[in-house]
């Protein structure tokens, strides 16, 4: 019987949550094979279902212009430069597009009732990203 590794491959999913207790991040990986990162998990999901964490944030699998690990509710600074050659920057959330598959950069347009989406990983060919914060601890970069 393969285990799921065998079957998923060698992909490693880095979750972190809010603690709203704490005030801090808690973090867990499944880089791991032994059972006692397994009661690891199950506790990291119980908290999660109780309301001790928040809803589970993935890693993107990318790094900012500081070597920071680029993570769901991020508030980054960017500055690319889009296929029409119009540079843009601004201040935004990371978040991920369940309709389309990927991260973005979502920023509020002036009317506050749309989000500009840029996907992240065309975003990396000639943006520049630096995390500022996250929703929980700085939640006043974007209002």
């Amino acid at each position: 019987m393969k285990n799921y590794q065998d079957i998923i491959g060698k992909r490693v999913v880095e979750l972190r949550a809010w603690n709203y207790d704490f005030s801090e991040m808690n973090f867990i990986s499944s880089d791991t094979n032994n059972s006692k990162e397994d009661q690891n998990w199950c506790k990291f999901m119980n908290e999660i279902r109780k309301g001790i964490l928040s809803d589970p944030m993935q890693w993107t699998g990318l790094f900012d212009m500081n070597k920071n690990k680029i993570w769901e509710c991020d508030i980054v600074k960017y500055r690319l430069k889009s296929y029409n050659e119009k540079k843009r920057e601004g201040i935004g959330v990371v978040g991920y597009d369940n309709e389309w598959g990927q991260y973005y950069i979502g920023t509020k347009l002036k009317n506050y009732s749309e989000i500009q989406k840029y996907p992240l990983g065309q975003c990396f060919v000639n943006t520049i990203i630096e995390i500022i914060g996250n929703i929980f601890k700085n939640p006043e970069l974007v209002k």
